[in-house]
């Protein structure tokens, strides 16, 4: 890691890799079923009270879009895994950044498509994949630019 960069690289992985998870997390703690796994993981190290006070005070009239409770929280862990790589690999050129970069995008849409085709459980969701490929171009987009500004 170039030491110049630390101030910016702290500054863009707490908007582009922390908070996207945290938001991810949120949706998927508040609004999903109870009867998923990490769930019990969430008991298992302590924290399935503090959960269950979150859930109940959230307004039972509010209703969320399914788009954001079951696809959303995918879409920004694959956005903030991308954005680590991007953040970390920053201004080294490397082509393995490129490498490790392909993590998210391989996660992300090879598992929906491990789905479609019975490779990976779980249930395909075009929303999903619509959502996973749409993160892919804006970290891709914000890549060239990147390329292209430190050019």
């Amino acid at each position: 890691m170039l030491k110049e960069h630390i101030p910016e690289r702290s500054h863009a992985m707490f908007w582009h890799v922390v908070l996207p998870i945290v938001f991810g997390a949120a949706i998927y703690l508040v609004f999903r079923s109870r009867h998923l796994l990490v769930f019990s993981w969430v008991d298992l190290v302590g924290f399935g009270d503090l959960i269950n006070s979150l859930r109940s005070q959230i307004p039972t009239s509010l209703r969320l879009p399914d788009w954001i409770i079951f696809s959303l929280p995918d879409a920004l862990w694959m956005y903030a895994i991308g954005m680590f790589y991007l953040i970390l690999w920053k201004g080294m050129k490397s082509p393995v950044r490129y490498i490790w970069y392909a993590i998210a995008p391989l996660l992300g849409i090879g598992g929906e498509i491990g789905q479609l085709i019975g490779f990976v459980p779980g249930t395909f969701c075009l929303v999903d994949l619509s959502l996973c490929t749409a993160v892919l171009t804006i970290t891709v987009f914000i890549q060239t630019k990147r390329i292209t500004h430190e050019k």
